[in-house]
């Protein structure tokens, strides 16, 4: 058996399928303990153990993640799965506190076709655009895309 740490992105990574936050993210950074991790927060917020072996709080407190370090595994409700065979979530920590979370290789760019259409920049499928998501599977060609910057997101 591995260990390995659970990770709460914030603002959550949003499900291209449906739009839910996917949850379940974990990674193996430096020690990992079933700590649990939230974007923004230096120390972690909980550890997923008994009581019995759980660190003491005035360690916990000392704990930080690595100044960079991966996450996998979000899922969302609708079935959707992340596809860590293909992406990866990168997060950043400079100064100790996690701040950033990209995804890498980034999404295939889709762009504002007007009318409430997005269009994939790789098969030039489009599909309806949904207010406020950011992320999509393309119908046609299965890619992860996201919403050109600029491009009317938000």
């Amino acid at each position: 058996m591995s260990l390995f740490d659970h990770y709460e992105p914030d603002p959550p990574i949003l499900c291209p399928k449906c739009g839910a936050p996917l949850t379940g993210w974990q990674g193996k950074d430096v020690h990992p303990a079933l700590f649990v991790w939230r974007q923004g927060v230096a120390a972690p917020v909980d550890q997923r153990v008994d009581p019995e072996i759980r660190a003491l709080p005035e360690r916990l407190a000392t704990l930080r993640v690595s100044p960079e370090f991966w996450i996998y595994g979000g899922e969302c409700e609708c079935g959707y799965h992340f596809d860590g065979s293909r992406f990866g979530v990168r997060c950043t920590a400079p100064d100790g506190v996690w701040r950033t979370v990209e995804i890498d290789p980034p999404p295939t760019p889709a762009r504002d076709a007007g009318d409430g259409w997005l269009q994939c920049s790789e098969c030039s499928d489009v599909w309806p655009r949904v207010e406020g998501r950011q992320l999509y599977l393309c119908p046609g060609c299965g890619r992860l895309t996201q919403l050109a910057e600029g491009d009317g997101a938000g």
